[in-house]
């Protein structure tokens, strides 16, 4: 973090065999080691991508994106891309949700093409040039045509291909094969159960499926908190026990305007800051208790 300029914090690391710990100044990193950064925006991905020895195909500035599936979520997908300036075609394999999308606003958009077909006939993939996007993602409704095709989009050179998935299981099981990205429905249930079981300190709580042990915080700092004025370095290392790390802090700025502020170890917390923290899962409850002092 000290020896490359403007390299967000590691706020996890997960070692094989080992478990995931919080790092600390004296970790030394080996190679196979998983590190989980916190970053804002995608201007210091390549920074991160770089420093951890990978090498990140450029981003076009308007990508092609291929959307599987005229589903709900398709449709959503589709609208926030157009409104990034991508060119976007959706395949759908029925005819119906295809007909409505394109008699849809959104159909009616002049970066948009929307074709029905069956997703696993190469040739027409081939004729779409699917192989000249620069994303795919895959929303149809069931898992295992969502896998079929998400890989066949990779097999065909779409470099960034992704699906979502309902079934937890069969999305480590795609992370694990590499080639994809993929996200499961129901971690969205377990993230809202964990708000209700953790109740103390009010926000939301998140487990990350590729760094085991660790979950996701959000807390705020109210007027009574006994934080207020105190360093970052006296949750992360004194309250905390070296369990935790604050990633950001947003901080209300003039008018309704705010920033999102990078948590560096020596910046002081202020009333009504609003912190987005990891935490190992065994030391959420002794976290929590810090947070909760002063009320």
């Amino acid at each position: 973090e000290a020896t490359i300029d403007g390299l967000p914090r590691v706020f996890a690391l997960a070692r094989k065999d080992e478990g995931t710990v919080v790092p600390h100044e004296n970790t030394k990193i080996r190679a196979g080691d998983r590190l989980a950064f916190a970053t804002v925006g995608q201007h210091t991905f390549r920074r991160i991508v770089q420093a951890a020895g990978h090498e990140e195909p450029e981003y076009p500035e308007h990508p092609r994106v291929a959307i599987f599936g005229a589903t709900r979520l398709g449709k959503r997908l589709a609208k926030s891309y157009l409104g990034d300036g991508a060119s976007v075609t959706v395949l759908s394999p029925s005819l119906e949700e295809a007909n409505q999308l394109a008699g849809s606003d959104i159909g009616n958009e002049k970066d948009i093409d929307v074709m029905h077909g069956d997703l696993q006939d190469v040739d027409l993939l081939n004729e779409l040039e699917l192989g000249d996007h620069d994303i795919s993602i895959a929303v149809l409704e069931d898992d295992h045509a969502n896998i079929a095709v998400a890989m066949q989009a990779s097999e065909l050179g779409v470099q960034r291909s992704g699906l979502v998935l309902d079934d937890s299981d069969l999305a480590l099981m795609v992370k694990r094969i590499g080639r994809t990205y993929a996200v499961s429905r129901r971690r969205v249930a377990i993230d809202s159960i964990l708000q209700h079981v953790h109740s103390r300190v009010p926000g939301t709580y998140h487990l990350l499926a590729s760094v085991p042990d660790l979950v996701g915080m959000t807390a705020v700092i109210d007027s009574n908190s006994a934080l207020i004025g105190k360093k970052v370095s006296s949750l992360e290392q004194e309250g905390g026990k070296g369990k935790c790390r604050v990633a950001f802090i947003e901080r209300k700025g003039r008018g309704d305007a705010k920033t999102k502020l990078r948590a560096s170890s020596d910046k002081e917390f202020m009333e009504g800051d609003r912190l987005l923290l990891f935490v190992l899962l065994e030391s959420v409850d002794q976290v929590e208790r810090e947070l909760m002092k002063g009320r």
